[in-house]
């Protein structure tokens, strides 16, 4: 079942391991996990979601805190495929070893693309976004949520 992203839970703090993360860059909030904008995405569309609560790797999360991960998951899946009208791969890089370069549980959310469409940035070449770019793009995906929230 969807869970209603919660407004009041998006305007709490939240540090993305050391990185402090400005409410207008959160499209998805609840309890336990956050959806964010990302700083210097691969391709359009690219997104993270992750747990509130600062830790590096998938299993030292808590029960609730796995649950509310996955569901938020596959709610902003959903969201990002309406949006980008393609389908969205997930991938997780758990621990420095797997490659995660910020220490702190994180899941991939983006559009697949074929490099005819769209170039695929590795990580090295990506620049930082202006931060209100990074606001106007949350600020979609948060329509689309509140659209879904009103039909469920």
């Amino acid at each position: 079942m969807l869970r209603k992203v919660n407004t009041l839970t998006s305007l709490l703090p939240f540090n993305f391991a050391n990185i402090h993360i400005p409410p207008p860059q959160i499209f998805f909030s609840q309890r336990n996990v956050v959806g964010l904008v990302n700083l210097k995405p691969a391709v359009p569309g690219h997104v993270l979601i992750c747990p509130r609560r600062h830790v590096q790797r998938i299993k030292d999360l808590e029960a609730k805190e796995t649950v509310e991960l996955w569901l938020g998951i596959a709610q902003v899946q959903r969201i990002i495929e309406e949006q980008y009208q393609r389908p969205c791969n997930i991938a997780i890089q758990d621990g420095a070893d797997a490659g995660q370069t910020v220490p702190h549980v994180h899941v991939h959310l983006y559009p697949e693309y074929n490099e005819k469409e769209v170039k695929i940035q590795e990580s090295e070449s990506r620049k930082p976004r202006e931060a209100d770019a990074m606001a106007a793009e949350a600020q979609v995906y948060r329509q689309f949520l509140e659209i879904e929230n009103t039909l469920n």
